[in-house]
């Protein structure tokens, strides 16, 4: 909620995303992140200086990227297909240290995106059996969203304990 009074906020103050100031900076941040949400993104892929300035871009505007997560790619782009593929749970980790709080604001909101995905997966007693009435398909897929929960799950136990000991 705090996301999207920042954003709202952000819109009243700098205007509309489209045409308005600030509007060059909401499309890099929209580019970067379909670059490093990508299937397959590797950063070696990028040259020294691309990464560098993407780096940079990222370090200076942390709280953009993930309030560009919450609205879009947990909101109206949700794609648990696409998400489960992707190394966000290893970005959000990136991104904790230069903005903890919106990152496990983000890492929340995943967690709570995943565990809505998986909430029949969770209420079968027999995995096992499950499994075995599913098509290696569907079940290859299920067991990719439950390893990527898991590593969610991971994520947001180390940022709510890194919290804790702070406060």
């Amino acid at each position: 909620m705090a996301a999207l009074v920042t954003l709202l906020i952000g819109l009243l103050i700098e205007g509309p995303a489209i045409g308005g100031p600030g509007c060059a900076q909401v499309a890099q941040v929209q580019k970067d992140l379909e670059v490093l949400l990508a299937p397959k993104f590797d950063s070696r892929d990028l040259d020294k200086k691309e990464f560098a300035e993407l780096r940079g871009r990222i370090i200076q505007n942390t709280s953009d990227y993930n309030i560009a997560i919450l609205e879009h790619y947990l909101g109206s782009k949700f794609d648990v297909s696409k998400l489960s593929q992707s190394s966000l749970p290893d970005l959000l980790r990136f991104f904790h240290s230069h903005d903890p709080k919106g990152s496990l604001e983000v890492a929340r909101a995943l967690k709570t995106s995943m565990d809505n995905c998986l909430t029949v997966f969770d209420l079968v007693k027999d995995k096992q059996a499950f499994f075995k009435l599913v098509t290696n398909e569907n079940a290859g897929t299920i067991a990719k969203y439950v390893r990527f929960r898991d590593k969610v799950n991971s994520l947001n136990a180390d940022f709510t304990k890194t919290s804790k000991e702070k406060n």
